[in-house]
């Protein structure tokens, strides 16, 4: 164990060399490959930092149970699966967007700045919604194209799949429940693209883009 442990530690350390270097496969293999490929070796490159969640997912729930502290206390079911939503939902908009726009700051190729939001709403018609938990989208903005996105390649996915399942020699399980799993949290998205009809439906405009978006992902890939 000691011997595949110290090999190991010296895969980590050449695998953060690369993946802090000049040829890393964020910038340097993105360029020389096809988009879908380099970020396939984003995988390996960055595997070390894997220790992170491992931990969290090693120690945090042992140590609540220990102290006695519950990370779901006074929650319910409704309110858990509503929390899977929004966190896919702000993972791939806001928390991406603000990630790019950091990012670029340094370079001068930014200038974010401090964003006032509405704080009040008198429009009946939002309230209305906001009552009924139903997500109001509204305007079109950029943030709104990558979880289109993710919604859009995961019902793909799962249609994929499950044609797979029934129709051919495939049987990519563990794959079919994590597309299943994604666009089940996804219904709001399906649901403001083509089932309504007020004004927190998805623009028009953002789910076109969307499908061009993932056209092209996939003829990348």
């Amino acid at each position: 164990m000691i011997d595949v442990k110290s090999q190991q530690k010296r895969w980590v350390i050449g695998l953060l060399q690369v993946a802090l270097s000049r040829y890393s496969p964020i910038t340097y293999g993105v360029k020389s490959m096809r988009l879908l490929t380099g970020i396939g070796y984003c995988q390996n490159a960055f595997w070390p930092f894997w220790f992170i969640p491992l931990f969290i997912y090693g120690f945090l729930p042992q140590l609540a149970i220990f102290y006695g502290d519950f990370v779901l206390e006074g929650g319910s079911y409704r309110g858990w699966w509503n929390d899977q939503r929004m966190w896919l939902i702000r993972g791939s908009s806001s928390f991406f967007f603000g990630f790019i726009e950091f990012t670029l700051k340094p370079l001068n190729l930014s200038n974010h700045g401090f964003n006032i939001t509405s704080q009040t709403n008198d429009d009946e018609e939002q309230r209305k919604m906001y009552e009924e938990e139903i997500f109001d989208f509204g305007s079109s903005s950029p943030m709104f194209l990558p979880m289109t996105m993710v919604a859009i390649v995961n019902l793909l996915a799962l249609v994929w799949g499950l044609y797979g399942l029934f129709f051919s020699e495939e049987r990519l399980i563990l794959e079919l429940m994590l597309a299943s799993f994604v666009a089940v949290n996804c219904f709001p998205i399906y649901e403001a693209m083509v089932l309504r009809n007020d004004n927190g439906k998805l623009p028009k405009k953002v789910c076109f883009l969307a499908g061009i978006q993932t056209f092209v992902l996939f003829v990348s890939g």
